[in-house]
Parts: C-alpha cells; sequence; structure tokens
C-alpha cells in the first residue's frame, strides 16, 4: 500500500480523495433522502389514522347522546323530547357515514 501511495502524485492523490469524499457524502446523502421519504409515509399514516379516530370518536359521541335523549323521552314522552331524538338520530347516521368515508 505504501509503495503504491508513493507512485501516485499529489494530483492522482487529491483526485482519488476527492472521489472518495463525494463517494462518502453521496451515500449520506441517499440515507437521509430515504429517511425523510420514510417519514414522510409515516407521517401520512398517522394523519389517516388520526382522522379515522376522530370520526370514531364521534360516533361514539352522538350515539351516547342519542341514547341520553332517548332515555328523556321515555321519561317525559312529549313531542319536544321525540324530535330531539330524532334530530340527533339524524347527527348520529351522518356521524356513521363519515367514519365510513374516513375507512376506505
Amino acid at each position: 500500500m505504501k509503495s503504491l501511495l508513493n507512485r501516485m502524485s499529489i494530483i492522482q492523490l487529491t483526485l482519488l480523495s476527492s472521489a472518495i469524499l463525494t463517494l462518502f457524502i453521496l451515500t449520506l446523502l441517499i440515507q437521509n433522502l430515504s429517511a425523510k421519504w420514510h417519514e414522510t409515509v409515516t407521517v401520512k399514516q398517522d394523519i389517516a389514522l388520526i382522522s379515522l379516530l376522530d370520526a370514531l370518536e364521534k360516533v361514539a359521541h352522538n350515539h351516547a347522546v342519542e341514547r341520553g335523549l332517548t332515555a328523556g323521552f321515555l321519561g317525559s314522552g312529549t313531542d319536544a323530547a321525540r324530535n330531539k331524538v330524532i334530530e340527533q338520530r339524524r347527527k348520529a347516521d351522518a356521524s356513521i357515514q363519515n367514519l365510513r368515508r374516513a375507512s376506505s
């Protein structure tokens, strides 16, 4: 190895070290770009999951409100209470449709 280095000129050694440095920098660049790409994919998946969980929470909330309003209607039996239950059922059905859209 020492004899090989002794036979090379300063310009050849400079070109060789520049080529090695360039390869090293390109390797680091490719690794960094790959990591950023995987991070982007993971962030997109996280956003989709959060949207799905939000839609699921809204379904649970609307159905819980509907159960409460139904209990109130069964206790009182008034038309106003019945209309509240019907309106809440529409909201609950809309939240289920939203969940279906988010899951597909």
